[in-house]
């Protein structure tokens, strides 16, 4: 695999492979492999690693491309998540965990009530991932990476030459993570520090707001939040009394990023 060569990792067991730097777990796909192995490596490397789940996907198109996934949605409930885009070294998507693609777009926009301005991609195994993690690692320090594969029927050799091809650009980036993993004073985290405390968030309120900016940051939308932000400072809603209105603004927010 080209992600072992170009990362320099050696094998740990069957299924891990890992230098100084870097774990890679190779799942398997479906639902309950994927989130084995995410509560694996949340319970051996704790909260503060960062967590990368890279793999292939299906789209009607972009056969060949790789794609951070900027939001998750899970096709079963509608439910959505917000992953850490990480940068502009690849386009973003929306990631749609399924058995299957569902079809045109027409269906896309029926079943989760909104447009896709990003190209839209299937995979089977994100939104499980996610939902492990979320609880105790924030989203900054999850990042999805898709390559397109196919467009709905797998082919496990073209596959595979496909992530291979993949594979160096893909290394590149992570090199780089690794890199830069201490850099402090992030802006959009001190953002999310303010609004935090401006809404007396808990814990997990604070990983949702951060994973809302982030998102918005990505579309290039944080000037509506700030509008939004300051409309409420003007009116005295901000800082909030209590964190009952605090909740009620975070939907606000949920709101911009789901228009």
């Amino acid at each position: 695999m080209g992600l072992i060569r170009h990362l320099g990792l050696s094998r740990e067991d069957d299924n891990i492979f890992s230098s100084s730097d870097f774990r890679l777990i190779l799942t398997g796909s479906g639902r309950d492999r994927a989130a084995a192995a995410a509560g694996y490596c949340l319970g051996k490397y704790g909260k503060d690693s960062l967590y990368v789940n890279y793999g292939s996907a299906a789209a009607a198109s972009f056969t060949g491309d790789t794609f951070f996934a900027g939001q998750i949605l899970e096709k079963s409930t509608g439910e959505a998540y917000y992953p850490d885009i990480a940068s502009d070294f690849f386009p973003h998507c929306a990631l749609i965990t399924s058995d299957r693609p569902c079809g045109s777009y027409q269906i896309l926009r029926s079943t989760f009530d909104r447009d896709f301005t990003v190209p839209v991609l299937f995979d089977m195994e994100a939104s499980s991932i996610f939902a492990v993690l979320k609880s105790q690692v924030s989203p900054e320090r999850i990042i999805f990476i898709k390559t397109v594969t196919d467009s709905g029927e797998f082919n496990y050799n073209n596959a595979r030459n496909l992530i291979l091809k993949a594979s160096e650009p893909v290394s590149s980036f992570l090199l780089s993570l690794c890199r830069d993993n201490n850099t402090n004073n992030d802006p959009i985290d001190l953002l999310s520090e303010q609004l935090s405390g401006e809404l007396s968030c808990s814990e997990s309120m604070k990983i949702q707001i951060l994973s809302y900016i982030r998102y918005l940051d990505s579309a290039s939308r944080l000037k509506e939040l700030s509008d939004l932000t300051d409309s409420l400072r003007n009116k005295g809603e901000l800082p909030v009394k209590d964190k009952r209105q605090g909740k009620k603004i975070l939907s606000l927010i949920l709101s911009l990023c789901i228009s």
